[in-house]
């Protein structure tokens, strides 16, 4: 989608269409195509990562300078080692952007969807608490949400340094 404007021009209207539409508002849906269980929260998890993810890749991808395209093909690269030493690079800051979107959407979504479908999980934990006003367990379910996403995030961070190691400390 970054650098064809044919494709980009395919699957805009797609993604413009299931951006606006809450993640959580697909979890109704999912259970009824497949019931309570895991394969409805992944697909759910899934769509809600994947929508950021592709379309911070796509941004990063086609603010690449068309210079730094030209320079490379005229030194040689082919397709293979455009992407790899040009295209991928210059569009990683966006990549992990979009990751880390995803990340934190993807943790509300487990959460949402083990309150409203599920029979297990700390979202389920925190709804059957405080059904029977148990609020120290609500608590201490809320607490690890945040503790967990904590360590996810800090853990994705360390993949970006390693990763885009060229980009400087942070």
């Amino acid at each position: 989608m970054g650098l064809n404007p044919y494709v980009r021009a395919v699957l805009s209207p797609l993604f413009n269409l299931l951006r606006p539409v809450p993640a959580i508002a697909l979890i109704p849906v999912m259970v009824l195509w497949f019931g309570i269980g895991e394969t409805s929260k992944i697909f759910v998890i899934f769509l809600a990562s994947f929508l950021y993810v592709v379309l911070n890749t796509s941004s990063g991808v086609s603010t690449i300078p068309e210079g730094l395209i030209r320079a490379a093909i005229n030194l040689g690269a082919n397709r293979a080692q455009l992407f790899r030493y040009v295209i991928f690079p210059a569009a990683m800051p966006s990549i992990m952007a979009g990751l880390k979107t995803g990340l934190a959407v993807s943790w509300a979504v487990v959460v949402a969807a083990e309150l409203i479908a599920a029979q297990k999980g700390l979202g389920y934990m925190i709804e059957d608490a405080a059904t029977f006003y148990r609020i120290k367990d609500v608590y201490v379910g809320v607490i690890l949400i945040g503790v967990i996403g904590l360590f996810m995030g800090m853990s994705l961070e360390a993949i970006e340094r390693r990763a885009m190691h060229w980009a400087g400390k942070s």
